[in-house]
């Protein structure tokens, strides 16, 4: 392999290399060590071909097919069963866990316990995102409630004032259609004589 530097003719001709390019020279020379049995060999979906990517440190395939899973057994161990580790779902983890709350609890001084004691009457057990979410659902139910009722404010002065001066018009003019439909009665208003009698 060439080298992709070579020396120039002085000093002052000399051009500096960058970042990019020490770095894309330096996986050059590391790839050039790597004979094909030290690369990952995983079948890559979209071509068929061998992967070919430089596996993860201790491993024999790289991050991409499973060369980042943990292996083994202890604490960073994968699929183990009878080692208690330190995964959310070991039941010895669990109980091992709650030993260590109970004795937290037992060393407190009686006003720590009174405290612990009335947090514990005052929040529902769960995470705190989901007392959150609890705490938005109920006001989000209130809100929708509040829409159906009709919660009418009090009129202002000139609303008060507009409904008087509307409910005396609206009589005025129930007055006037009651004059206006009045039948006349025989003998009274009957006219004595007309203009073609």
């Amino acid at each position: 392999m060439s080298d992709p530097f070579p020396p120039s003719r002085a000093f002052s001709d000399r051009r500096r290399p960058t970042a990019a390019e020490i770095g894309t020279a330096a996986l050059h020379r590391f790839r050039a060590n790597l004979t094909p049995d030290k690369l990952c060999g995983a079948k890559k979906r979209s071509t068929g071909e061998p992967c070919r990517n430089v596996p993860a440190k201790g491993r024999n395939r790289c991050r991409l097919h499973g060369g980042a899973t943990p292996k083994g057994d202890g604490p960073l161990g994968w699929h183990t069963r009878a080692v208690p580790t330190d995964k959310l779902r070991s039941a010895k983890m669990k109980a091992a866990k709650r030993r260590k709350q109970q004795a937290r609890v037992e060393a407190m001084t009686p006003e720590e316990r009174a405290r612990h004691d009335e947090w514990h009457r005052t929040h529902k057990p769960g995470s705190k995102s989901a007392r959150a979410q609890g705490r938005q659902n109920r006001d989000a139910r209130r809100w929708l409630a509040s829409l159906g009722q009709d919660t009418a404010a009090a009129p202002t002065p000139e609303i008060a004032e507009l409904r008087e001066a509307r409910a005396k018009i609206s009589a005025e003019i129930a007055r006037l259609e009651a004059e206006g439909t009045e039948t006349p009665t025989p003998g009274v208003d009957e006219p004595t004589g007309g203009l073609f009698d």
